[in-house]
């Protein structure tokens, strides 16, 4: 989805996750967008069931640099899920 602010969320290890803020830009692998502002916080990693747990503050989300921007008081605001079962990357 084209100008979709996105975060890619993968175990990084067998307790550690790894969050990449990424811009989708059309019909292509969405990019690292160096303009988040993220910051992962305490209680983040792989959960004892093999969930992955991410506990995320965007500083930027309101409006990323090539991306959509968000109303935290809508409703009905665009995200997208997916995932992937599997050992750690």
């Amino acid at each position: 989805m084209s100008g979709a602010n996105m975060f890619v969320i993968y175990a990084s290890s067998d307790n550690n996750v790894t969050v990449s803020p990424r811009l989708g830009t059309g019909r292509t692998m969405p990019q690292f967008n160096p303009d988040a502002q993220i910051s992962v916080l305490e209680g983040t990693g792989v959960a004892g069931d093999g969930s992955l747990v991410a506990n995320i503050r965007c500083d930027t989300c309101l409006s990323w640099g090539g991306g959509e921007t968000m109303d935290p008081s809508d409703s009905s605001s665009s995200w997208i899920f997916a995932y992937q079962s599997g050992d750690a990357m």
